[in-house]
Formats: structure tokens, C-alpha cells, sequence
């Protein structure tokens, strides 16, 4: 028995989840999971490195646009490879 509320918004957002997922034939599982590693592959992407995830943050705290929109177009480029990785794997 749960020792927390479970009348609240989260706990029925989990439970529908849960609901969902088990209502889902074996080939609807594989293929959400096939998409979630797609999207988990493509975040990776998009953040890169500790060293690039610094430099986006850095230039978001400068609030200099020019800088920020340097950092956006290497994240942009980072996914395209990516994405083009994914595309020869198929």
C-alpha cells in the first residue's frame, strides 16, 4: 500500500502512462522503444560534449545574440550528422 498521496496530478499522470504501455501490443513497445532511443540519440547530439554543453551555457548567460547563435549553429550542425548517421543505418 502506497505510504503517499496517489489522488494527485502526478500519480494519475504515471498511472495513465502505466495504462497506456500496458495496453500496447508487443510491436507498439518495440516501436516506441526504437523512437525513444532515436529521441535519447538525438538530444546526445544536440548537447555534445560537457565541454559544448558549457560553451552553450556560457553563451547563454553573455546574452550576446551573436554568440548564441554561433553555439546554435554548431548544435544544429551536430544533429544534421547525426541524422544523417541514423539515415545510413537504415
Amino acid at each position: 500500500m502506497p505510504t503517499y498521496d496517489t489522488d494527485d496530478e502526478l500519480h494519475r499522470s504515471i498511472q495513465k502512462a502505466r495504462d497506456l504501455f500496458e495496453a500496447m501490443s508487443p510491436a507498439e513497445r518495440q516501436e516506441m522503444s526504437r523512437r525513444q532511443a532515436a529521441s535519447w540519440g538525438r538530444a546526445e547530439a544536440a548537447f555534445g560534449s560537457d565541454a559544448d554543453e558549457a560553451e552553450y551555457a556560457a553563451a547563454l548567460a553573455s546574452g550576446d545574440p551573436d554568440r548564441i547563435a554561433d553555439v546554435r549553429r554548431k548544435e544544429a550542425a551536430r544533429l544534421a550528422a547525426y541524422d544523417v548517421s541514423q539515415e545510413a543505418r537504415e
